[in-house]
This record gives C-alpha cells, structure tokens and sequence, in this order.
C-alpha cells in the first residue's frame, strides 16, 4: 500500500516492511511468520492493519505504541481495507465471509457464508459503499454490510479492486487475466421535494413533487399530495457522478458539466457550467446556495444561477476527498467543517468570501458530526456538535456556549426550513422544537421536545430528511421510512418568525398541548414579547415565572427590563454591562445585592459616583441586614474597613433608593406618574386560560371586545385569502 512518502509491503515470508519513496528500505515492521496477504494504512497514517492467518492486526509505526490484534475469521484471512472516511475496516477470507469492524477490532458486521472464499474488498472514497470479489463473483454491498447487488462475471477469482476519486466506477482485475470496469448506479437522494435516483450510467429518474396552489412546499408546513407525483427521466451526453436533491433545486454532476434544475410540478434546467476537470466528490445544499468539493478545485461554493460565489481556503479545511457530510455543514451564510488538523475543532467560513466567519469551536474530545441549522436568521445560526462518545451538545456560532443535549445520539438533522433539531436516541425518535431554549431558559427544555418510539427503525438508522411534519429515516438494510412529528409547533414557530403574536396565541389555544405552550414561551421571553409570555407562563401554571414577567413588565426603564430578562437567562454580568452602559448605576449595584455578589456590589459603589451621591452605605446597609437575618458576623476584611469610616443610616439610604427611583422613572419612555400596565392573568388548569389588563373598566372592555371582533373578521378574510391558518366555528383546522 502507497502512501505519499511511503510504501508498505507484506508477503509470504511473513515480513511487512516499510520502503521510501524512491525503493529504499527503511524498516522492517514485524515478522508474523505467516503469509500477510493484504494490508492497509490507518486513516491518519501513523499505523498499519495486515492479516495474518486468522487474524487481524494493527500495528502502529511508533515502536512504542501497543498493537491491537484479534482473531477475525475461522480460517485464512485474505483481504482487507481500511476507510479513512467513516474509520471501518473490511476483510475477506477462506471462511467464505466478509466481516466490517471498527478501529478498535469489534465486529460491526458477519455475512452469510458465500460459496467461495473472498480474495478482494475495497472501500468506495465516501465510504457509504463497498466491493467484494468471489470466484466470478462481484458484490456492491452497503456501509451497514448488507448487499446492494451481486453480480456473476466470467473472471476467475476477482484479485484486486480499485475505485476511481469519484467513487462511480470500479476497476477489477480477475485470475483469467480479465480487466474491467464496473459503474456504480441506483444511488438514491430523497428530499421532502424530490425523489431522484440513478438508474443508468447518463440516466437520472426524477419523481417531482410540489405545486404551490395545492398546498406549498413541505419547508412551508404545506401538505404535499399524491396526485402531483409525475416521474421524469433526465438523460444526459456524460456518465452521472453524482446527484443532490434541495428544497428547490436539483444538482446532478457528470464528468464534464454540472446541470442545477428547478424543481416544481416537473424538473426544468435553471442552468448548467462546465467542470475544470478533476473528480467531485462531494455535493451540498443549502436554501440558496450549493457546494462542489472536486480533486483539482477543492470547495467551490456557487449560487442556483451557477455563479461562483467563493473558493473557501483555511489551513484546517479537509481535503476534497476527505470531506463528508459528517464533517461538512452548509448554511446560506456560513460553511462548518471539522478541522483536518485538529478533530477536536469545528472552524466557520463565510459564504460569500471564504473567510472566517467566527473563531473555531474546540471542543474536549474527537467530533464525529457537526450540523448547522438551517433558519434565516444568521444572527441566531447554532451548530450541533455530535462527538464520539455519541454525546450531543448545541453551541452558537458568534458567542460559543456549548449545552448538551443528550446522550446515546445515533443520528441528529436539522430541519430544513426552521431551527427545529430531531435526533435518535435510546431507540427513540426526539424533536426539540425550539433548541434555542437552552440560552433562554434551560429549566423549560424537557417542555419543548416530543418523544416518539423508534424501536421499529432498528439499529444503525439514519435520519436523511427533516421537512414538513415528517423525518425521513434510512434503516440499516436501506429501506426508507416516514416519521410524522406534529405539526403545531412547527407553524408556532412559523408565525413567531414573523411576528404574529396573536396567531400564535390563538394555535396554542386551540391545540391547548404544553410543548406549544413552553415553546412560546421561550420564544416569548427570547423576542421581548412579554405580555405574551406572562399568557404562555400561566397556561403551564408556571407562577414564579408568571410573576417574573409581570415583575419585569412594571419596571419603566427598557435597558431595566433588558437586565431583567438577561438575569432570568442566567447572564448577570451582561445585564450588569446593560445597566452601566444605560446610567442605571443604582440598579446595578442593588441587581448584584440581590445576587448576593457583594464584592462586586461595594466595587460598584466605590467607583460610580452620580452628582456627589454615593451608595456605599447602601450595600452595607443591606449586607448587614443579610448578616444579621443568619445570625452571622461581619469577617470580611474590605467590608471591616470601609464599615469603619462609613456610617449607615437608614433614613438616607431610604431617601436615595426614592430618588433614584423617581430619576430612573424620568429617564423611561413613560410619563412621571403613568401607571405600568400589568396583565392580571387568572390560572385554571381545566379550563381556558384568560388574560384581561388590570384597571379597565367594563365598558372599556366591551369597546375593546367590539374592536378586537371586527378586526379579527377582517383579520380572518386576509389570511382566507393568503392560504394561512384559520380556525372555523367547529374547531377544525383549516388551510
């Protein structure tokens, strides 16, 4: 086996030795004693797998490093390969079986015995796919180890197989002195749009969904009917390469050129480019744009009209041909891969430049998958970071802070159209509909996620798609599957994205589930919609929150009620740099008092002076009290000193806690003696949950009523008219 600045070789005098480039020995690695047929470099090249009779070993380079070696079949092992894509290893034998194991030799997969031994395997460069040759025999089997296909040729036992960079086509050479070439064909992209497989070497079967009069698409919540399903066949000069399925678009790669269709009720060509030679092998797709990695240009990221947008260039890219769609995550803004350098950092490059587009995200151990989500809003672009020890933990891009999410994660997918994650856990299928929670409140995430029985998906299953109401899940024998997830939250998060408050109130009512009510209540809170969070709070008979919010609602001060909600997302020093950068320096000092951070409270104290008004003796005033309650002494040294030259008497501190209350009332929006309108909500777990405002009178409230009457009728005919959600008199919901 080749490497770029090294050879390996094994024969039957049981030795593996290491050679230069240019044919000179450098070492030999070990003596077995039996005959090494076949071997393979590690992914990282710092070791080699070889078989000898039965068994199976890897051996590092580093002669201090301890090898790893079992016994992996019942008689003479043949062949193996080793990807450095998903890190398995495939081996062959004269037991008639092919076995796939993980880098630490436990076994992932046993075939069924075949006829004849196995004298050849190779792994395809994505590692999605294998090859196995038999005595006339050539099997196309899939990564879980099942077979896609088995073929009969006339050529003796199959000695070597080798694929191109593409990883379309297979080159064997057989004992009868036969060489040939074998196309990859049947690959299968499916989308909440689009089905497209290939099914010739220059033919492609589409089968388009999608007519906005009947519904919309599935990234718009739209039901998607049957009666639209219209197959198409695409055919074209060169052979397919590869085929990536969009919301809206369809990419298909052949040698020469790139063909971008838009998908609808049927498939036109949008536009076609040629290739500069060199084989792509990997396509990816975001809302708006599209991503080729080949061998000769590296990343190119273009636009649907085929415009080349930027060429991304950092040192920690992988290379083409190590890229994946586990390492690699596109957004319309942003680009993540897993650093080629370091596995344990994820590094952001924009779109449009190709320049960093954040400081990389290190995290403790090895990344298996990182996954951008999909929303348009940038400025709230999040990550999922999926490590090997299957732990799954969400970060923003901008301000990285890693919560975990779970544990035991098979799979994780984002949805295609908002920032909705579902993941496979513990043979279940789990929806968080608003993730975002964590940095909100991560008491009401349990609240915002459903959890739905998976058993029936099996082992190694793969979530592929995530539109609609519905997740798309591959099983282990290549079989696809629909999960349907409820689609309420999803059209919360629809109307909460465009500021309809009142419709999202409405389809909490109407659906009366708590994972609605929790997700608009961290919405609520996120987006500063207090009022309808105070709504949200009561309808999960949350009181303490319940009266945080209308505690936050009565204060005058906007920058005041910014602090607030930053402390209740657990920030203080961000609400603390709030109330300093808005002149609130009293309510900074009494926030940290509250906080019992009193260090910090007397620093405060110490530094800020407003017009000759001090405040020291406020937070000793209140830290002795604090003592005092706890039947505690004073020991700190600093409170010690500044206790003895500072005097505390209550009548003053009381004198200017009222006048930095009037000060801070003059500075808000509202006029001097303007009364905060506080929502009186009344909680009734059986019934409807009712909001009325304080202090109205009951004529008021009738003339309100008409008002809110009319404009709802008018309200209800707009959104007839623009196909949006409606409730009609028997509670059925409509579109």
């Amino acid at each position: 086996r080749i490497f770029s600045t090294a050879l390996m070789t094994g024969g039957e005098d049981g030795f593996v030795k290491k050679w230069s480039k240019t044919g000179n020995l450098q070492s030999k690695l070990c003596h077995t004693g039996r005959a090494v047929y076949s071997l393979a470099w590690s992914p990282n090249k710092q070791s080699v797998l070889y078989c000898s009779d039965k068994f199976l070993t890897i051996k590092p380079l580093s002669p201090s490093a301890k090898e790893v070696k079992w016994k992996a079949h019942d008689a003479v092992v043949l062949c193996v390969d080793w990807n450095p894509i998903n890190d398995l290893i495939v081996s062959g034998g004269e037991d008639c079986r092919y076995k796939i194991w993980d880098s630490f030799g436990r076994m992932i997969y046993d075939s069924t015995p075949l006829h004849l031994p196995l004298t050849s395997v190779a792994w395809a460069p994505s590692g999605d796919v294998l090859a196995a040759g038999s005595f006339d025999r050539l099997l196309l089997c899939d990564r879980h180890g099942w077979v896609h296909s088995s073929h009969q040729i006339k050529t003796g036992s199959i000695y070597a197989l080798s694929w191109t960079d593409d990883g379309s086509q297979l080159g064997l050479a057989g004992a009868s002195g036969t060489v040939g070439i074998a196309q990859k064909i049947g690959q299968k992209r499916v989308c909440g749009v689009v089905h497209a497989e290939v099914k010739d070497v220059r033919l492609v079967h589409v089968t388009a969904i999608g007519d906005e009069k009947a519904g919309g698409t599935a990234a718009d919540g739209g039901e998607l009917s049957e009666a639209l399903l219209r197959p198409e066949e695409l055919e074209f000069s060169d052979r397919v390469v590869e085929v990536s399925v969009g919301q809206t678009h369809l990419v298909v790669v052949t040698l020469s050129a790139c063909y971008v269709y838009t998908c609808g009720s049927s498939c036109t060509v949008h536009h076609k480019f040629a290739l500069a030679g060199g084989a792509v092998t990997l396509v990816l797709q975001a809302r708006d744009i599209f991503l080729l990695a080949s061998t000769n240009k590296g990343v190119q990221i273009f636009s649907h009209d085929g415009q080349l947008r930027c060429s991304p260039r950092s040192p920690g890219l992988p290379l083409a041909r190590f890229l994946k769609h586990s390492n690699l995550s596109l957004a319309d803004d942003v680009l993540a891969a897993v650093s080629r350098a370091n596995p344990n950092q994820v590094i952001f490059l924009d779109t449009k430049k190709g320049t960093p587009y954040a400081e990389p995200y290190t995290h403790p151990i090895p990344i298996a998958q990182v996954a951008l989500s999909q929303g348009r809003m940038s400025s709230e672009r999040k990550a999922v970071i999926l490590d090997t020890n299957h732990d799954l933990y969400i970060t923003r891009i901008h301000r990285p802070q890693p919560v975990k999410l779970g544990t035991m994660i098979d799979t994780v997918r984002w949805h295609s159209g908002f920032d909705v994650l579902a993941c496979v856990s513990h043979q279940r299928l789990v929806v968080w509909y608003y993730p975002h929670v964590v940095y909100v409140d991560k008491d009401l995430l349990p609240k915002t996620q459903i959890s739905i029985d998976a058993a029936h998906f099996g082992k190694q299953s793969e979530i592929i798609d995530f539109q609609g109401s519905s997740c798309t899940i591959q099983r282990a024998d290549g079989s696809l599957q629909s999960a349907p997830v409820s689609s309420f939250p999803l059209t919360l998060v629809q109307y909460a994205t465009k500021n309809k408050w009142a419709q999202c109130t409405r389809l909490c009512r109407f659906a009366n589930q708590t994972v609605l009510w929790a997700c608009l209540a961290a919405i609520a809170v996120d987006r500063k919609q207090l009022e309808v969070a105070a709504v949200a709070f009561a309808a999960l008979d949350e009181v303490d929150k319940l009266e945080m919010v209308q505690s936050i609602i009565a204060i005058p001060s906007s920058e005041a009620q910014r602090a607030e909600l930053l402390l209740y997302q657990r920030r203080p020093d961000a609400a603390e740099q709030v109330l300093l950068g808005a002149g609130l320096t009293y309510r900074a000092i009494m926030t940290n008092v509250r906080m019992f951070r009193w260090r910090r409270a007397l620093d405060l104290a110490t530094k800020y002076h407003k017009k000759g008004i001090s405040h020291v003796d406020t937070v000793l005033g209140h830290r002795a009290r604090h003592l005092k309650a706890f039947a505690k002494t004073e020991t700190d040294p600093k409170f010690l000193q500044i206790a003895s030259k500072v005097a505390v008497d209550w009548s003053k501190i009381q004198a200017k806690e009222k006048q930095e209350r009037t000060n801070e009332l003059k500075q808000s929006s509202r006029k001097p003696g303007e009364k905060s309108v506080i929502l009186k909500v009344i909680l009734d777990t059986q019934a409807s949950t009712s909001v009325e405002p304080v202090g109205e009178t009951e004529s008021d409230s009738k003339a309100d009523g008409a008002s809110l009457d009319g404009g709802a009728a008018e309200e209800k005919k707009a959104k007839e008219a623009d196909g949006e959600l409606t409730f009609d008199q028997d509670n059925d919901l409509t579109m």
